[in-house]
């Protein structure tokens, strides 16, 4: 199956509030594979479009074996991410791109919930029993919202390795023959603290989920 594989951070500044110095963003080193052709170099570059976000720029990049980006209670990220051919910096297009996001949950007393607004999506993919609600706006974003209490106890480790609680906290999007999308990534007031949105950016759980 066709997957774009992120290997590496090269730059961490989102929302020009570092650690790095320079042009705004978060840009991560890839690589398009496809069965039976080359590779393809790509950069995955992600950019805050709003002002004065509040993110944990330290742990922003990867965290274990997921991307993440930090978004403090209370607030949201509004980010376009865009894939670009790394050596020539010209728009990359990919045929079929699938982005799970993992560990979609609140604080306790169902503060600080988690949500991911995604535009131009194909399709998505959530378990028969998922704790995330999806609903789709006249605006053209699809909206992913946690329903369940969670904690450090039940974050995912492996992608490949999930238990049926992990499985129903995520969500998995389809693009197809996309460059560049954009989402909201917001936490509800109710917790003094940043909380992680981790991605993958290929899954092979998609048996285990159910169409929308």
């Amino acid at each position: 199956k066709p997957q774009v594989k992120l290997n590496k951070v090269l730059h961490s500044n989102l929302g020009g509030k570092g650690p790095d110095s320079g042009a705004e963003g978060l840009v991560y080193d890839a690589v398009s594979i496809i069965p039976s052709e080359s590779s393809q170099p790509l950069l995955l570059v992600i950019n805050a479009t709003n002002a004065n976000i509040r993110t944990d720029p330290k742990a922003n990049g990867f965290h274990g074996k997921y991307a993440r980006l930090t978004v403090w209670g209370g607030t949201h990220i509004d980010a376009t991410f865009k894939l670009l051919q790394k050596e020539t910096l010209e728009p990359a297009r990919v045929s079929e791109l699938d982005i799970t996001f993992f560990d979609l949950d609140t604080h306790s007393g169902g503060k600080a919930v988690e949500s991911v607004q995604l535009d131009g999506l194909q399709q998505y993919f959530l378990t028969k029993n998922s704790q995330v609600a999806a609903s789709e706006g006249d605006d053209g974003y699809t909206t992913f919202k946690a329903t369940k209490v969670g904690s450090a106890n039940d974050n995912p480790t492996d992608p490949l390795f999930l238990t049926v609680e992990q499985k129903d906290k995520a969500v998995t999007v389809r693009y197809i023959n996309v460059n560049t999308f954009h989402a909201k990534l917001g936490v509800t007031a109710g917790q003094g603290a940043h909380r992680w949105f981790r991605s993958e950016e290929h899954t092979s759980e998609l048996q285990s989920l159910t169409s929308s």
